[in-house]
């Protein structure tokens, strides 16, 4: 029997923060980050902490999907491998919904991955300020047929489909042009070389400006270590642009890209969204190890 693996890399807390609609702003907020995540129904043990809670919805969800998810048949026949990006709300009642494929590959994978979706359970909703409230979930899946190599070392060969949670997704950043605070153009490949963490944001979005203030201490130790801080605005308007960078003076460089030139490329729909992109260009995810020490994958990273 055929064996097929797909391999699903963790959800990164670093990327876990409010959100905003890319279009405009958005009264009725959708949230990436809240005082009480949504848990899965199997994380009901009320002694844990929040960070545990989060721990176990994460390892609940992924195991989920390696249970539910199936490599679909004409894409094995085609041998048809690749990254697809799935996103959905957990809503006040808990309820998944809005259900959908950001990323696909020809169309082969979007029937099978919103079935698993649809057939999720209830969730125990998440809560902001003591207020039940809408979550969104976005997660990063790898198709992967194994090579011979792979098939002798699975220990269940009578399985149709075997997962395996992988932690770095090799796909290259794609390049765009900016411009700079002091008024220069820099693409994003002039930076190649380099580790860098890329901030999407925009001025009126007080959830990034909320992540900025959040994670001041760790940018900046970040910055210490060498990755490069990239803040780039969507902006349509430059004068409100260098108004907000002067109000809450953000770590890191900053540049100005127009909506069109980013919202396909690197699916931003909504804002803030965070990449980390490697020296060589390539995508970088990082360690969803129990109590890991964030700073240490930038050191890795640098060092590789």
């Amino acid at each position: 029997m055929e064996i097929s693996r797909i391999l699903v890399p963790f959800i990164s807390l670093m990327s876990l923060l409010l959100v905003c609609d890319a279009f405009g702003q958005n009264d009725n907020q959708i949230f990436t980050e809240v005082d009480q995540m949504p848990r899965f129904p199997e994380c009901k043990n009320t002694e844990s902490s929040e960070t545990e809670f989060r721990t176990c919805t994460n390892q609940k969800l992924l195991e989920f999907i390696h249970s539910n998810l199936e490599y679909p048949e004409a894409a094995k026949k085609n041998k048809v491998e690749g990254a697809v990006v799935i996103q959905f709300v957990v809503d006040e009642s808990g309820e998944v919904k809005n259900g959908k494929v950001l990323r696909d590959i020809n169309g082969y994978f979007e029937a099978s991955i919103l079935s698993v979706i649809e057939g999720m359970p209830i969730w125990i909703p998440g809560k902001e300020e003591g207020k039940l409230v809408k979550v969104l979930y976005t997660v990063p899946i790898v198709f992967r047929l194994p090579s011979e190599s792979d098939k002798s070392e699975l220990n269940d060969l009578s399985s149709p489909t075997n997962i395996v949670v992988e932690e770095i997704v090799r796909e290259f950043a794609p390049d765009f042009e900016m411009t700079m605070e002091d008024g220069s153009k820099k693409k994003l490949s002039d930076f190649k070389g380099q580790v860098v963490y890329v901030s999407f944001w925009a001025s009126w979005c007080g959830p990034c400006i909320k992540g900025f203030n959040n994670y001041r201490e760790i940018r900046k130790n970040m910055e210490d270590l060498g990755v490069i801080l990239l803040n780039v605005s969507i902006d349509k308007d430059a004068e409100e642009w260098k108004a907000a960078i002067e109000k809450h003076q953000p770590t890191g460089m900053h540049a100005l890209v127009p909506h069109s030139e980013v919202r396909e490329p690197y699916q931003i729909y909504n804002v803030p969204r965070y990449e980390i992109i490697g020296k060589n260009g390539q995508f970088l995810y990082l360690s969803d190890e129990k109590d890991r020490d964030i700073l240490e994958n930038f050191k890795e990273f640098i060092s590789n």
